[in-house]
């Protein structure tokens, strides 16, 4: 799933994305049928998306171009979200067992996917 120009990914759109994408369908099995998806965002910024299969999880992240809680009214730069993914690449090189590993970054659909680490993403949020 090629994107020209940026959209908002439903459930149903992010799994065709996770399909077209090799370096996402294969992190969970190539499996589809039995995908959990949960929103775990707070709803101000980004889509986080809690992805689970068969064979293994990843967090996919999307930025919108504007903060999501406010609307179009409030724009953001879309390269944030490269600039995140290029921080992050870089601090897991030198601290691999507490930084997530970036398994994709699409600058178009301003989206990255990396690993899910479920036990700290609980103690992130309390």
């Amino acid at each position: 799933m090629a994107f020209t120009e940026f959209r908002p990914l439903d459930e149903k759109l992010l799994i065709q994305y996770i399909k077209a994408t090799r370096s996402l369908s294969s992190k969970i099995g190539n499996e589809f049928d039995d995908l959990t998806i949960k929103e775990v965002g707070d709803g101000n910024l980004n889509f986080v998306n809690i992805v689970v299969g068969t064979s293994g999880s990843i967090v996919i992240k999307q930025a919108l171009e504007y903060i999501r809680c406010i609307g179009e009214s409030w724009p953001m730069t879309r390269e944030r979200a490269y600039f995140e993914a290029l921080a992050l690449k870089e601090h897991r090189q030198l601290c691999p067992d507490h930084v997530p590993e970036v398994y994709h970054f699409d600058r178009n659909a301003i989206l990255g996917a990396s690993t899910y680490y479920p036990e700290e993403g609980a103690a992130c949020r309390n």
